[in-house]
């Protein structure tokens, strides 16, 4: 009665092992992958959350622009030793700026070269898991808004719908016979594939932003 039953008891181990070795796969695959998203939504927070503080520095330097052109327009009323001093005041005004403006373009800059070189080295490691293909990977993109748009040091806000914008998601396949070995996959029926999916997003806490996961799991064959 044993012998008779081993074969179903052996079918019925190697089901709960290969049921075990997909689970066990998908869900390390999900969890690189929300690792993954929020370390790079992690490094797009920073630079955004840095680029908002310049704000105040930007503002700063716009009002002290509009005193030093108005001390060069009244200056002649002082003679040349004062036109001198208010243009030289007004060119040290305007350098400042730029210097701002050079800070605020390379904070951008990283805000999306930082997190897409995370993204790259997520997309070769998630193409090296065990069964995965047709992986997806969204880009890095900064949402903000320059305000005034025709000064020369602006204030950068965040642009509508902001969160959202932000989301990162990335999708790939887990292609279920690939998990085994070629000399038990040759001899298994199409066991098909399942989809998964992540997201990971910015969301606002107080004046920051900080990373924080999104809906996006699916498991389906």
């Amino acid at each position: 009665m044993t012998l008779a039953l081993m074969p179903a008891l052996l079918a019925s181990l190697g089901c709960l092992a290969a049921a075990y070795l997909v689970m066990f796969q998908w869900r390390h695959t999900h969890e690189l992958c929300q690792t993954s998203l929020l370390e790079a939504q992690k490094e797009a927070a920073k630079r955004v959350n840095e680029l908002l503080r310049l704000n105040t520095h930007a503002r700063s330097l716009r009002l002290e622009l509009e005193a030093a052109k108005a001390a060069r327009k009244a200056a002649p009323l002082g003679g040349p030793p004062a036109v001198a001093a208010a243009e030289a005041y007004l060119q040290s005004v305007i350098a400042r700026q730029h210097v701002l403006r050079g800070r605020q373009e390379m904070i951008k800059a990283r805000a999306v070269f930082d997190p897409g070189y995370k993204l790259i080295q997520f997309g070769t490691a998630l193409r090296g898991e065990l069964g995965v293909s047709g992986t997806s990977i969204s880009r890095p993109r900064l949402h903000v808004r320059m305000s005034p748009r025709t000064s020369l040091t602006p204030d950068h806000l965040p642009a509508g719908d902001f969160s959202a914008r932000q989301t990162l998601r990335t999708k790939w396949t887990l292609n279920l016979n690939a998990l085994f070995p070629d000399w038990l996959r040759d001899r298994l029926p199409s066991l098909g594939a399942i989809q998964g999916a992540c997201v990971a997003k910015l969301k606002q806490k107080g004046d920051l932003w900080e990373p924080a996961l999104g809906e996006g799991r699916s498991f389906s064959n």
